[in-house]
């Protein structure tokens, strides 16, 4: 690997595998550690490497999304203390 001034690109070498080491100083300029998630899109001929976040994403059955609702209901107890606290 050559490194060069800052304002010059780090040079690695792809693998047989397609794989590349993205060198410390490199990792630690964008705050990537091992095992984090990283984006990899193409872009007007290059290759861009960017930190990515993932976001879990839940589907709930009709059943579930029943029991939220439910559980998110006042009794009229509840609603006129709401009301009262509100200033309504």
């Amino acid at each position: 690997m050559k490194s060069g001034p800052a304002d010059r690109p780090t040079f690695v070498h792809l693998s047989a595998r397609g794989q590349i080491t993205l060198p410390a100083k490199v990792r630690a300029a964008v705050g990537v550690e091992p095992g984090d998630p990283v984006a990899i899109s193409v872009e007007e001929g290059r290759i861009v490497i960017s930190p990515a976040l993932l976001l879990s994403v839940e589907h709930y059955t009709d059943e579930r999304l029943a029991e939220f609702a439910q559980a998110a209901e006042m009794n009229r107890d509840e609603l006129a203390e709401a009301r009262r606290k509100w200033g309504q």
